[in-house]
């Protein structure tokens, strides 16, 4: 049996124009983890999982040796990752097998509620991992990123794939995603899934960035879950009504990002809390012309809170639910003390995140 792990991740900065090719995002993984056993079995495989069902799903293959269920599976991205690696199990020269996914999460509350800590990706490239361990296929960081954006340009057709990059390596990144087009382009023009994994992508890039050592970041969850897609979706009139406004907010969002990433290159704590408050600022202006409610009511009070108590805060993420982040320096007990105590008084639950570990796994017998 094969243990993989894939941590949850947290945006600090470049929320929306990141799903534009070229333009860069900060991303860090954070310590809650989605972890998946796979054992290979002799016949009919099964899938259990805490996300899904109280029971399992089994599945078979029919005469094509095509994947069918033996009823109805809640998990799309899992469903694709098993067919788009089996293309690749193929495409190696090797046999098909049977086995059974455990999946467990720690990405959701008590009450089966998304902390928005991406769970989506983490489900896909945890998937990916582990049918790379059982089929033994040897694939980078890189492949498995790209597999799995493939995954989610089947399933959900938008997006940056920033969370699928750091649910795949790690720690903190600097995050530009690749032109789409271009990447469509290839799955056209490439006769196998291995060439598309292979072929450099362009724009896309990924950079692991460090954490000062005397700053640290503290996160709430307002209860309230939040789409990505949705929050997206209705971006999308407001790209096409207001062209001139949204290149600007791209242009004044990719320089306020380079210099988030230049603060943490150089552990510059006063230059990465300006420019993540600025950031927020940015994205409040975007949610005043598009009329897309970014930062909640709950979101603006955690914002608030922190910058009253000498932090900086924003939304992470799409907003419109879901998380904020502070960033305040570790010698200010008081303050972050302060922060706690205020967050909880208007009920913002604090969740006691740190960096995610670079993803390891484990055979065991």
């Amino acid at each position: 049996m094969y243990s993989v792990k894939a941590p949850g991740k947290l945006y600090i900065s470049g929320e929306y124009s990141v799903v534009e090719n070229g333009y860069p995002s900060v991303i860090t993984s954070v310590n809650k983890y989605l972890r998946i056993d796979i054992e290979e079995k002799s016949g009919e495989g099964r899938i259990f999982s805490d996300i899904l069902s109280d029971s399992y799903v089994s599945w078979n293959r029919d005469e094509n040796d095509q994947i069918i269920f033996s009823e109805e599976l809640d998990g799309e991205y899992i469903k694709s990752a098993m067919d788009i690696v089996e293309k690749i199990v193929l495409e190696n020269g090797k046999k098909l097998k049977y086995y059974n996914l455990r999946i467990d999460s720690e990405l959701n509350n008590i009450d089966g509620k998304k902390f928005g800590l991406g769970s989506s990706a983490a489900v896909t490239v945890a998937t990916v991992r582990a049918l790379n361990e059982l089929y033994e296929l040897s694939l980078s960081n890189l492949q498995i990123y790209k597999l799995a954006s493939l995954i989610h340009i089947s399933v959900q057709g938008n997006g940056s794939f920033g969370d699928i990059a750091s649910s795949t390596y790690g720690g903190i990144i600097a995050y530009t995603s690749p032109d789409k087009k271009e990447v469509n382009n290839l799955l056209s023009e490439c006769q196998t899934i291995s060439e598309v994994i292979n072929q450099p992508w362009k724009d896309l890039n990924i950079e692991y960035l460090s954490l000062p050592s005397n700053l640290d970041f503290l996160v709430g969850w307002t209860g309230k879950p939040a789409s990505t897609g949705k929050m997206l979706k209705l971006m999308d009139k407001f790209k096409l009504d207001k062209q001139q406004q949204y290149q600007k907010f791209l242009s004044d969002t990719k320089a306020c990002v380079l210099n988030v990433i230049q603060g943490f290159k150089e552990s510059n704590i006063d230059k990465i809390k300006e420019y993540i408050s600025f950031n927020r600022v940015l994205l409040n202006k975007l949610a005043e012309q598009s009329v897309v409610e970014i930062e909640t009511p709950l979101l603006r009070k955690l914002c608030d809170i922190s910058e009253e108590n000498h932090a900086s805060a924003k939304i992470s993420g799409a907003g419109g639910g879901d998380c904020g982040i502070a960033f305040v320096e570790k010698d200010n007990n008081q303050n972050l003390n302060d922060i706690k105590k205020e967050w909880e008084s208007e009920g913002i639950v604090i969740l006691n995140l740190g960096i995610g570990e670079v993803i390891n796994y484990a055979k065991t017998r």
